[in-house]
């Protein structure tokens, strides 16, 4: 096994709800081709309506979508500006 398959495994053994999907995707086989804002929003959103319908589990849905807004608001930005200096994206 290669030292990040190793550390994927253990990362998924200690949160596996970050890992687990019903596609049987791993978020970080997305979320490593990605740039960091973008896979960073994908992380946060990765497990939001997979969990059960507590009131904690709701509100850290809710905390997660916010953050992964936080991340692509960034994004937007950095394309924005971008843009604006005539650059290419």
């Amino acid at each position: 096994m290669s030292r990040q398959a190793s550390s994927n495994a253990v990362a998924a053994r200690e949160i596996p709800f970050i890992y687990e999907d019903p596609s049987g995707v791993a978020c970080v086989q997305v979320t490593r081709h990605r740039n960091y804002n973008v896979g960073s929003a994908i992380r946060h959103l990765w497990c939001v309506g997979l969990r059960d319908g507590s009131s904690r589990a709701v509100r850290d849905q809710i905390k997660a979508i916010k953050e992964a807004r936080f991340y692509l608001d960034d994004e937007i930005e950095r394309l924005q500006f971008t843009l604006a200096q005539g650059g290419a994206v």
